[in-house]
C-alpha cells in the first residue's frame, strides 16, 4: 500500500510454481488499485487485474499434455478478456520442439455510445487456435542456432484477435572473431467497436456502430561483428533493420457512414563502427554510428469520401510525416601514465537533418557538439580527488521561414571538483561542488520584439558523509546548496540584466540498523526561495479597529494582491523505513515520511497603506500543508 499526496495504491502479486500430483503449475496474477483524489475532492478509483497461468504434465517424456490461460479485468474502461487453451507438446526431434493448442476465449468491452446514451457492453466469444515451435541445436556445434515462434486466432464474431511472433539467433565465437545475428518479427491485430458518424448531417448527428481493426506488423534484424584485427586493435560494427507497418481498417459500417482507414509505416536504418586499442595503460575507442528513419502516414479509404474530407484528413495525417538521416563522430580515452593518475577524454559531434513534407514547418538541422575531461588523483588509500570538466555546443536552424526565428545556439560550461576522504574503514566523506554556465542566443530578433537570449549559471555544493557505528548502527548524511541565478544575456558585451535567483538547499540525515532488523529513522528539510513577477498573497482587510471587514452575508472579506516578490517553500519532517523477516521466510516492509510544508511570501513594491501591515503579516504567515506519505508491503514465501 502507498499514501502519496492524492493518491492511495495497493498493488498485489501473486507467484505460484509448485507441483500438484503430476502436473507443475505456474501463476501470475497481478493487482492494481489506484484512488485519486481530483478536483473538488471527487474520488476516482482504478482497478486492474492480470492474470497469466500454465500448467504441463510431469509424467509425460516425448509427449506432454499442457494447459494455458490468461484473464485480464480494467475497471476503467470496462474491459474484461479470459482465453484458455490446453495443446500437446511433443518432440519431433532432439533439436526441435512443437506445441498445437486449442481452446476458447471471452472479450467483454464497450460499445460505441448512440445518441449520447451510455455505451453499452458487448460481450464477444469463440474458438482459439495456436500453437508454438521451438529449435535450438547442439552447444558443440560451431555455430549456436537458437530460433522459436507462435501464434494465435481468436475468433470473436464479429471481431477477431491474432497474434504471431517469430524470433531467433544465431552466434559463432572464437578466440579472434565474434558474430552474432538476430531476428524478430510480429503480427498483431486487435478489433474494437467504434461510433461512426453519417454524411448526411441533417439527422440529428446520428452515429452507428463499427469495428475498427488495427494490425501491426514489425520486422527487426540486426547484426554485430567484433574482430581482433592486430594484438591490441580490434573493430566492432552493428547493423539494426526496422520496419513497423500499422493499418487500421473499419468494418460493418453502412455505406452512408463516415470514416477514415489509415495505413502507418515507419522504417529505419542505423549503423555503428568502432575501433578499439587497448594496453596495459591506456583503453581508446573512435567510431562513427548514423542511421535514417522514415515515417510515412495515408488515407486508405481516401475514393469513398469527398473531395474536401479527403484533403482535409491527408493534410492532417501529412504533417507528422518525416525523414530523418544522423550522423555521429566520437572517440574515448581511458589512461593511466601514472599509478596514481587516471585521465578520461570523451568527445562527440553528431547532426541531425528532420525533413518533413512543406505542410510542417518543423524541418531543422540540429547539431551537437560534447567534450568532457576527468582526472582522477589519488594521493593514498584515505584521500583522492577527481576533476571533470565539461563543454557543449547545441544549434539548431529550422529551414522554413515561419519558424527560422526559433532558430538559436546553446553553449554549456561545467566544472565538476571532488574529494573523497576516507580517514578510517568506518567513515567516508565526499565533497563535491560544481560550477555551470549555459547561454542560449538566438540567431536573430524579429522587428519589433524583444530579444530572448538568456543565461543561466549555478553554484552547487554537495556534501556526504557515511560513518559506521557500533552495534550494526550507520549514520548518513546528505546536504546540497544550489544558487541558480537566470538572466537576460547580452551577448556583445558578454553580459547579462538577472531577471529571477533561484536559492535551493536540502539536508537528510539518516540512523540505519544494519542487522536482522533492518531499519532507519531520520529527518529531511528543504528550502527553496525563487523571485515571481505575480506573486499573489490572500488576506483579509481590517478596519481601523484592527476587526476584519465584512461582506453583506456577515462573513469576513477575502482579498488577493499581487506583485513581484519572493516566494519561500519550507518543509520539513521525519522520515522512517523497517524490514523486518518473520517465520516461514516472511518480511515486512515499512517506509514512511511525514511533511510538514509551509509557503511564505514577501511582496516587493508599494502596498496599499491602510492594509500593509496586513498584507505584510498575511504574507509571512503564509500557507501551511501536512503531506503524509507511507508505503507498507508484506511478502510471504510458502
Amino acid at each position: 500500500m502507498e499514501r502519496d499526496i492524492s493518491r492511495y495504491r495497493w498493488l498485489g502479486t501473486l507467484n505460484v510454481d509448485d507441483q500438484f500430483g503430476n502436473w507443475k503449475v505456474s501463476a501470475v496474477n497481478r493487482f492494481v488499485s489506484d484512488a485519486f483524489i481530483l478536483f473538488n475532492d471527487n474520488l476516482s478509483i482504478r482497478d486492474e487485474n492480470r492474470l497469466f497461468l500454465a500448467a504441463e504434465s510431469a509424467g509425460g517424456r516425448t509427449i506432454v499434455p499442457t494447459v494455458h490461460g490468461t484473464l485480464g479485468w480494467y475497471s476503467l474502461s470496462r474491459v474484461f478478456n479470459a482465453s484458455a487453451a490446453v495443446g500437446m507438446r511433443f518432440r519431433a526431434s532432439p533439436e526441435i520442439t512443437i506445441e498445437p493448442r486449442l481452446g476458447a476465449s471471452v472479450d467483454s468491452r464497450p460499445g460505441a455510445s448512440v445518441a449520447g446514451d451510455p455505451a453499452p457492453l458487448r460481450t464477444d466469444a469463440g474458438p482459439s487456435v495456436g500453437g508454438i515451435v521451438r529449435f535450438e541445436n547442439s552447444p558443440a556445434e560451431d555455430w549456436q542456432v537458437a530460433a522459436s515462434g507462435g501464434g494465435s486466432w481468436k475468433s470473436l464474431a464479429p471481431r477477431q484477435a491474432t497474434d504471431v511472433l517469430l524470433q531467433g539467433s544465431a552466434i559463432r565465437s572464437n578466440e579472434n572473431l565474434n558474430f552474432s545475428t538476430s531476428l524478430y518479427v510480429s503480427s498483431v491485430r486487435r478489433d474494437s467497436y467504434q461510433a461512426v458518424s453519417f454524411l448526411n448531417r441533417s439527422e440529428q448527428g446520428a452515429t452507428s456502430e463499427s469495428v475498427e481493426a488495427t494490425r501491426s506488423d514489425t520486422l527487426l534484424v540486426s547484426g554485430n561483428l567484433r574482430t581482433a584485427i592486430a594484438r591490441d586493435l580490434s573493430a566492432s560494427s552493428l547493423v539494426r533493420l526496422g520496419v513497423n507497418r500499422r493499418t487500421v481498417r473499419t468494418s460493418r459500417a453502412p455505406d452512408e457512414a463516415l470514416f477514415f482507414d489509415t495505413d502507418f509505416t515507419r522504417r529505419s536504418v542505423d549503423l555503428e563502427f568502432d575501433l578499439n586499442y587497448r594496453r596495459k595503460r591506456i583503453d581508446a575507442t573512435v567510431g562513427v554510428k548514423g542511421g535514417v528513419q522514415n515515417e510515412e502516414r495515408l488515407l486508405a479509404n481516401r475514393e469513398d469520401l469527398s473531395p474536401a474530407q479527403a484533403s482535409q484528413k491527408t493534410d492532417l495525417l501529412r504533417q507528422a510525416d518525416f525523414d530523418q538521416g544522423f550522423l555521429e563522430l566520437h572517440g574515448r580515452t581511458v589512461a593511466s601514465p601514472l599509478r596514481f593518475l587516471i585521465l578520461n577524454i570523451d568527445g562527440a559531434a553528431s547532426i541531425l537533418r528532420h525533413d518533413t513534407p512543406a505542410i510542417n514547418p518543423d524541418d531543422r538541422d540540429e547539431q551537437l557538439l560534447t567534450g568532457r575531461v576527468g582526472v582522477q588523483l589519488r594521493f593514498s588509500q584515505h584521500l583522492s580527488t577527481d576533476f571533470s570538466f565539461f563543454v557543449s555546443r547545441y544549434e539548431t536552424v529550422y529551414i522554413k521561414a515561419e519558424r527560422s526565428a526559433e532558430n538559436n545556439v546553446q553553449r554549456a560550461l561545467r566544472f565538476r571538483p571532488a574529494v573523497t576522504w576516507t580517514p578510517s574503514e568506518k567513515t567516508r566523506i565526499r565533497l563535491t561542488s560544481e560550477v555551470r554556465a549555459t547561454y542560449t542566443v538566438d540567431d536573430f530578433v524579429l522587428p519589433g520584439r524583444a530579444p530572448r537570449d538568456q543565461s543561466a549559471r549555478e553554484l552547487r555544493y554537495e556534501a556526504d558523509l557515511e560513518h559506521n557505528l557500533p552495534s550494526r548502527l550507520r549514520l548518513t548524511a546528505r546536504a546540497t546548496i544550489s544558487d541558480l541565478r537566470l538572466g537576460r544575456f547580452l551577448d556583445a558585451a558578454f553580459a547579462e540584466i538577472p531577471f529571477d535567483t533561484l536559492v535551493t538547499t536540502s539536508s537528510w540525515l539518516q540512523l540505519h540498523s544494519t542487522g536482522r532488523l533492518k531499519a532507519s529513522v531520520g529527518v529531511r528539510t528543504f528550502i527553496r526561495s525563487d523571485y515571481n513577477q505575480s506573486t499573489s498573497v490572500r488576506y483579509t482587510p481590517r478596519a481601523a479597529d484592527g476587526s476584519p471587514l465584512l461582506d453583506s452575508n456577515g462573513s469576513p472579506i477575502v482579498s488577493t494582491i499581487t506583485r513581484p516578490g519572493r516566494e519561500r517553500i519550507s518543509q520539513l519532517g521525519p522520515t522512517a523505513s523497517l524490514s523486518w523477516p518473520l517465520r516461514h521466510r516472511t518480511e515486512l516492509i515499512f517506509e514512511g515520511w511525514f511533511v510538514v510544508q509551509r509557503i511564505t511570501q514577501e511582496l516587493y513594491g508599494s502596498l496599499p497603506e491602510e492594509q500593509s501591515e496586513t498584507i505584510r503579516r498575511a504574507a509571512d504567515r503564509g500557507r501551511r500543508t501536512i503531506i503524509p506519505n507511507l508505503t507498507m508491503t508484506a511478502i510471504w514465501r510458502f
